[in-house]
């Protein structure tokens, strides 16, 4: 067995779960713990920045960054889910 280095990493690897416009508008489908992508800029949100779901409740979603700001999910449609 060949190997680069003697370190093993552990990765994760993000999955597109493929909501539909409609299942992204919708609370209910989404999960703490889930990777948010936003594929386009928007305000507030660059282009592939990667956000946490932080909690979901009957208000909506919550979102984390690496930076740890949160904010409100907006019901947009530029925006890959992941698992």
């Amino acid at each position: 067995e060949k190997r680069i280095g003697n370190k093993e990493i552990d990765v994760t690897k993000l999955v597109n779960l493929n909501f539909t416009e409609a299942q992204k508008k919708d609370s209910r489908n989404f999960q703490e713990g889930q990777v948010v992508q936003f594929n386009q800029n928007v305000h507030g949100y660059k282009r592939g920045s990667l956000w946490i779901v932080e909690s979901v409740n009957d208000k909506g979603v919550k979102i984390k960054n690496d930076i740890g700001e949160t904010k409100p999910l907006q019901k947009m449609q530029v925006l890959i889910i992941l698992k």
